[in-house]
């Protein structure tokens, strides 16, 4: 997932007027303004704040993130560390109309999966979920895809499955190895004994309805 390019600001310092000291003084500053946007971001979708406030905050906002890459540029420490603070109270100033105009931060729902080498594997509808889900995994190892982008890997790669075109033809039946060499019995014997389909299955798999 892309990071607003409006909360990155670059770390590469001019190197004739870097001293080790002063470097770190710098990225300090520059670590701490990407932690408060990544953390609004997370909480209220990526390039999403700025779009849902006046325009005036969002004019302002944006002039304070031109000043922001300019001091970078220069990386001096007094520039760096006033723009830094600005930046700061320009992302709460953000949140704070935000909330006083009545928008909410995203909630995403996700219908979750694990895959057999222990990752989640999580669906949800937008980009912003998926990179909020990500991004709030609790130690976990979390794959967010949108429900477009599992769409797009079915187009490609779906349809030459075996289990996943029968799911694809067959809403809601689960397709499951034969225990003992014998299908079932019920509806999916009946589905799978009588129809052209069987000879796909040959010994090893079946049908089972899913009621």
């Amino acid at each position: 997932m892309a990071k607003s390019k409006v909360t990155t600001a670059s770390s590469s310092a001019p190197t004739a007027l870097v001293t080790p000291v002063s470097y770190d003084q710098c990225m300090a500053v520059v670590s701490g303004v990407d932690h408060v946007a990544s953390t609004l971001e997370a909480r209220w979708g990526i390039r999403r704040l700025p779009l849902i406030v006046s325009d005036d905050t969002r004019l302002r906002f944006r002039s304070a993130c031109a000043l922001w890459a300019e001091a970078i540029k220069g990386w001096q420490v007094g520039e760096v560390t006033r723009a830094g603070a600005m930046m700061r109270r320009a992302w709460a100033a953000l949140e704070a109309e935000a909330i006083s105009l009545g928008h909410a931060t995203i909630e995403p729902h996700s219908l979750e999966a694990t895959l057999p080498d222990g990752t989640v594997l999580a669906i949800v509808a937008t980009a912003d979920d998926a990179h909020h889900v990500a991004s709030n995994a609790a130690g976990r190892k979390v794959i967010a895809l949108t429900i477009s982008e599992v769409a797009r890997l079915f187009q490609k790669y779906g349809r030459e499955d075996l289990q996943t075109s029968i799911l694809a033809e067959f809403p809601g039946a689960t397709v499951a190895l034969k225990r003992g060499g014998e299908l079932p019995p019920g509806f999916g014997y009946e589905w799978a004994t009588a129809s052209p389909m069987a000879d796909l299955f040959g010994d090893d798999l079946s049908v089972q309805n899913p009621t």
